[in-house]
């Protein structure tokens, strides 16, 4: 890109600074992923991914790990303001709605002083890079840190995808927690049903709650109403924490001045076809 041999690239979040500073330009696609981590044991229906001892199967525990983070310095310190705190681990239109949860460290703790936790606690936290997602260790890094702040002393492993993926899939990740990434579903029950019903082995947290409200949000097919509870069902998982959401992130690229514009779509696909020439 840089040597003019390509006009559109995909670039880091770093290079933005350089790319911008080289005279051209960065065109993103909006909310494309979402770094999380996804807390193991909650998934309640499941016994088999279900585990009540671990520290956050409490809910103000939960909330605390998530009061934490200061999700504004993440959005500027590792995605250069491509990207926005997020309230739930998926880039739903209705979600964004939904508000995040704030930075306040001090709530955390009390949050842990009265879930039993006034010294906080050990948690194992694994991470992996990926494409979207080669920042997850960073993330993780940054997590950790905040979490410190606060009590909960996170030991930090890096792995690859694929034996944490057969971890968690069979149940052998009920006791640590690990980053991973939201991606946006062209419907977005197919999100909710991989990570919120026991239907399936990716999912993190769920209860007869989200099973229930799963199963009135596949059969409801009046749009408005629709909308109208996966705005609550949002607001529900927020709520419960889930898990510890992070940012919605933008995926960067950079363009030369012979790009006029790209109008991108939101479903994990790359619509590279709906690229324009600039005018001369």
């Amino acid at each position: 890109l840089m040597a003019g041999e390509a006009d559109f690239a995909p670039i880091n979040y770093d290079s933005i600074k350089t790319v911008k500073g080289a005279g051209m330009q960065v065109l993103s696609v909006r909310g494309n992923w979402v770094p999380v981590v996804r807390l193991g044991g909650l998934v309640t229906t499941s016994p088999k991914f279900h585990n009540p001892g671990v520290p956050w199967a409490k809910k103000e525990v939960r909330q605390a790990m998530n009061h934490a983070i200061n999700r504004e310095e993440i959005v500027s310190a590792i995605f250069h303001g491509e990207a926005r705190p997020a309230a739930v681990d998926t880039p739903v239109a209705e979600w964004a709605k939904v508000a995040p949860y704030t930075y306040d460290p001090a709530k955390a703790r009390q949050l842990l002083a009265a879930a039993g936790y006034p010294n906080g606690f050990d948690i194992t936290l694994k991470s992996f890079a990926t494409t979207p997602g080669a920042e997850l260790p960073q993330v993780a890094d940054a997590v950790a840190m905040y979490w410190q702040a606060v009590g909960i002393r996170a030991k930090i492993q890096r792995v690859d995808f694929p034996s944490l993926e057969a971890a968690w899939t069979n149940g052998k990740a009920t006791d640590f927690a690990w980053t991973h990434r939201g991606l946006a579903f062209p419907n977005p029950l197919v999100g909710i049903e991989t990570s919120f019903t026991s239907k399936s082995v990716f999912a993190t947290y769920a209860t007869t709650e989200t099973e229930a409200r799963y199963a009135e949000l596949a059969s409801t097919l009046d749009p408005g109403k629709r909308s109208a509870l996966l705005e609550k069902m949002g607001a529900y998982l927020r709520d419960e924490a889930a898990g510890i959401f992070i940012v919605i992130a933008n995926e960067p690229y950079g363009a030369s001045r012979k790009v006029g514009k790209w109008e991108t779509i939101n479903m994990n696909a790359l619509s590279i076809e709906t690229i324009t020439r600039a005018a001369k």
